[in-house]
């Protein structure tokens, strides 16, 4: 598709939330699933998140920590 690198900011804190705004679930699906999901089904493949949460690894995107 393309030569770019897709990069999913999830940073921050949430002290209200006992879980990150990203993991949180709309129509049943975690917002930063739907995020990837959409990502690959239009063709791309370089997806990276960024984030010092261990809640990120193994979503089928590399972590970058910060």
């Amino acid at each position: 598709m393309n030569n770019y690198r897709y990069v999913i900011m999830c940073g921050g804190t949430y002290p209200q939330w006992e879980t990150p705004k990203q993991l949180q679930k709309v129509n049943g699906e975690r917002l930063i699933d739907r995020t990837i999901r959409l990502l690959r089904e239009n063709g791309v493949t370089d997806i990276d998140i960024t984030s010092h949460d261990d809640a990120f690894i193994g979503l089928g995107a590399s972590v970058i920590r910060h």
